[in-house]
Parts: C-alpha cells; sequence; structure tokens
C-alpha cells in the first residue's frame, strides 16, 4: 500500500509560556560586571519553580502529539488487537521528550541581561522585597526573550521528537499491512485499505 509518511505538525511551542505576559517594560539591562552568575540564576529559577512550570507546559503539549499518534494509528487499523495497540502505546511513550535542560541557556541569558547579581541575590532571600516585585514584573520580558533566542533549538528537537513518533508509526503501520489478506486483482480506487488517515496531530 503507497502511503505519504504521517505528518506531525507541532506548532512551535516552547516557552509558549510567555503565555500571561504583560507590557514589555522599556528599561535597560545591568552593565557586563553587574550580571549574575548562571549559578545565581539557576537558584532563583529552583526557588520560582519555573523549571516546573516550563516542563509541565511542554509534557502537556507533547501528551497532546502522543495522543494524536495513538489516535491516527487506530482511526486507520480500526480491527488492530490490543496487544498491538499497547505495545504501540508503550514505544510511543519511550520517545525521549523535550525537557526545560533543552531551553535552560536562553533562560539564563535572558535572566542576565535583565536582572543584576544584586537583584537575583535579594530576590532569592528576601522574594517579597522590592527586588522580588522587580523579579515578577521582569519575568514576562524574560520569558518573552527566552522564547526569541530558544525558538530554533525547541523547533529541531520538536521536529526530532516527530520524526522519531513518526518512524515508530510507520513501523506498527507497515507490521498491519502485512497482516492483511492482498486484495483480489481488480480492488481499485475503492479498496479502504487505501484509505489514508489525514487528521493532523
Amino acid at each position: 500500500m503507497t502511503r505519504a509518511a504521517i505528518s506531525f505538525r507541532l506548532g512551535v511551542l516552547l516557552l509558549g509560556i510567555a503565555l500571561a505576559s504583560g507590557a514589555l517594560l522599556a528599561q535597560s539591562g545591568p552593565a557586563a560586571d553587574e550580571q549574575p552568575t548562571r549559578e545565581q540564576v539557576l537558584k532563583l529559577i529552583s526557588i520560582m519553580g519555573l523549571q516546573e512550570k516550563v516542563d509541565a507546559m511542554l509534557k502537556g503539549q507533547q501528551n497532546k502529539v502522543m495522543a494524536g499518534a495513538h489516535g491516527c494509528f487506530v482511526d486507520m487499523n480500526p480491527t488492530a488487537d490490543e496487544a498491538t495497540v499497547a505495545r504501540l502505546d508503550a514505544a510511543l511513550a519511550a520517545t525521549p521528550r523535550v525537557t526545560y535542560e533543552d531551553v535552560s541557556d536562553g533562560v539564563v541569558r535572558a535572566t542576565q541581561r535583565r536582572l543584576s547579581a544584586a537583584d537575583v541575590e535579594a530576590a532569592i532571600a528576601f522574594y517579597s522585597t522590592e527586588a522580588g516585585e522587580r523579579l515578577r514584573l521582569h519575568l514576562p520580558a524574560i520569558l518573552r526573550e527566552a522564547n526569541i533566542h530558544s525558538t530554533q533549538i525547541v523547533k529541531q528537537k520538536l521536529q526530532a521528537y516527530s520524526d522519531a513518533l513518526n518512524r515508530t508509526l510507520m513501523n506498527f503501520q507497515n507490521e498491519m499491512d502485512q497482516r492483511r489478506p492482498h486484495p483480489h486483482s481488480g480492488g481499485g480506487e475503492g479498496d479502504s485499505s487505501q484509505t489514508m488517515h489525514t487528521g493532523t496531530i
């Protein structure tokens, strides 16, 4: 059976976490010698729980892609047995995920451009102080800037994730095709086994 590769359209999601951002504040950043170190920024990010928020957002988006892959296979193979579908789900679940670690450098660089080391240390120690308030005010702009710098990296990694899921689906599809009886000669365009699933994931 001739098939075009199943296409996964993943819109560029990453820091779509800049989701509810406020207006960008036009304010100059700190001088180079006043910028926080990477370690300071990572400590602040940990205290703020930013990593968990980004990972949760990425996990939710990738779960939708995985559910779409599952649905695509089931649509094309309504007679697939439970064992085969279970093996497909296990193979899809084993596909390496995109995580916060893949994009953390962009968040660090954006923070260093927006906040000084003194700001970061004060926010770590006194999150409710004036410095902590400045952090909250700058956070949407930091995330938007990180999004700009990380978009290409995320796009490439999500494409690789999509391609990996696609290869798994095609392997399972080939297995199902081999189980089907060959159509009698003359079974033309009306043969339902030739019908492609065209839904998008």
